[in-house]
């Protein structure tokens, strides 16, 4: 877990320096604890390091030629009273507003852990700086500040006493805590992607008159309305998009010929605007277009109470478009017939009609990345320690943050929290999952803990109906 403390220093350490020298860098320790790097630096500064307004984004990064890490950011303001607050997830610190503080020295410790790989042994350790200026506009600065970090082990980590895991999660030795027989730990089940559709349709002859459109503008409104739509779904973790079917419509104007030709044409631009926008670039891709829409031109006169609607159906069933359909229209009732098709009808019929292919990661597992991890790949790697020890504990921690919204990561660590006492983190993790029969067990120790025995037995009696053998154990601790 990312730790921050903001501390007037009376000297400036000595260090590596980074952003144009402004920023010292010390203390720095790289170990190795299981399967995660620990990493641990103070970083000091001077009270004039930022003007009014002005934020710094301090990102510390692992690299070789060709791999290449970024660790937890760290924003540091210029503005009082918001030391350790979080933005989203990135943590806050700022200097203490006192006389005379811009010829003070501050520093925070930097303190975090990440998922270790082999090829973060000898790697190169920069930072980043990415100055950011009250108009938004900024410049990012890297530093090199070593050319090959040395990881040491941590010291052996079995089973802890409960006194010393109660300390290392901030709460006082004497609290209450699980026994570690008494928690239930998931095993978080692979889960595939899922696909779905989302379907649409875009006017192209309402009041935006997005039909009317010279090409580049009618691309770039096109590509609009899609992301607007797509929008509340690519918000979601692990979603992308992976084929996209487009299929215009128009309706008739000039001749059919040019209509055939002109919206061949910006079809072709379409999807070549569509195929260069990057990371939204679906896998497949398809525009048609159908220059003139008869099949719903006769749909709606059919519908509709025009006069002469008869005779109209008549000319559409069998007179040929290239033979003089559209001009035929145009005779009926002195053109009075074809103008009520042109003003209440054909806006109707200009459109854009599609159908996107969506794929959804599942909670436990992360972006398609080789070099990330899953949420069941760190469940087995934190098996490998013993229930209950440093390893063990920071894994699952880790699990949580990483995978926030998957029940068995929130369960996992709510027994983490449960075995070193911290029963308000516990009912953080586990108050979503109160009717998730993953839960009960989880849910009665955190009851039994409370002190509410018979909210405990409830939970840990249905748990144990299913099997749950750390159910089981927890009971038994209450009949003594």
């Amino acid at each position: 877990m990312m730790m921050m403390a903001v501390l007037l220093v009376s000297a400036v350490t000595l260090g590596k320096g980074a952003y144009k020298g402004q920023l010292t860098v010390s203390g720095e320790s790289f170990t190795l604890q299981g399967a995660l790097l620990r990493v641990q630096l103070r970083v000091s500064y001077s009270g004039n390091l930022l003007n009014r307004g002005e934020t710094l984004n301090f990102t510390p990064v692992l690299k070789t030629h060709n791999q290449h890490q970024a660790l937890s950011s760290v924003v540091i303001t210029d503005k009082a009273g918001v030391a350790n607050r979080l933005r989203g997830n990135v943590p806050v610190v700022s200097r203490s507003k006192t006389k005379g503080s811009r010829h003070q020295t501050y520093h925070f410790d930097y303190d975090t852990t990440i998922p270790y790989a082999e090829w973060m042994s000898g790697a190169q350790f920069y930072v980043e700086s990415e100055e950011r200026s009250r108009t938004g506009k900024g410049h990012i600065y890297e530093d090199l500040l070593f050319t090959d970090i040395r990881i040491t082990p941590a010291a052996d980590s079995s089973l802890l006493q409960n006194s010393t895991i109660a300390e290392l999660a901030g709460v006082a030795a004497s609290a209450v805590v699980a026994n570690p027989e008494w928690i239930q730990f998931i095993n978080p089940v692979e889960q595939v992607a899922q696909q779905f559709d989302v379907r649409g349709t875009i006017p192209l002859a309402d009041e935006r008159k997005i039909g009317a459109m010279g090409t580049n503008h009618f691309c770039q409104a096109v590509t609009q309305e899609l992301m607007t739509a797509l929008q509340p779904q690519l918000q979601v973790a692990g979603t992308s998009i992976v084929g996209m079917s487009l299929a215009g419509y128009g309706v008739p104007g000039r001749n059919f010929r040019w209509n055939e030709k002109q919206w061949a044409l910006r079809a072709l631009c379409l999807k070549n605007y569509l195929l260069d926008r990057g990371n939204d670039t679906p896998n497949s891709l398809q525009v048609t277009w159908t220059a003139e829409d008869w099949d719903s031109i006769r749909s709606l006169v059919d519908a509709s109470q025009l006069r002469l609607r008869t005779a109209a159906l008549d000319i559409i069933d069998h007179v040929d478009v290239v033979s003089g359909r559209e001009q035929q229209l145009r005779m009926l009732d002195g053109g009075a017939f074809y103008e009520s098709l042109e003003h209440n009808l054909f806006p109707q019929l200009q459109r854009i009609e599609y159908v996107v292919t969506m794929q959804r990661q599942p909670s436990n597992r992360m972006p398609a990345d080789p070099h990330q991890v899953s949420l069941q790949n760190l469940y087995v790697s934190a098996q490998r320690f013993a229930k209950g020890s440093r390893d063990s504990n920071d894994l699952i921690d880790l699990s949580a943050r990483l995978f926030p919204n998957s029940p068995e990561a929130a369960v996992n660590a709510a027994g983490v929290a449960l075995m070193c006492g911290n029963l308000e983190l516990a009912a953080r993790y586990l108050e979503p999952y109160h009717t998730d029969s993953r839960a009960y067990c989880n849910l009665g120790v955190y009851y039994l803990l409370s002190g509410n025995r018979q909210r405990a037995d409830v939970y840990l009696q249905m748990a144990r109906a299913q099997g749950v053998a750390e159910a089981a154990n927890a009971l038994k601790s209450m009949e003594k």
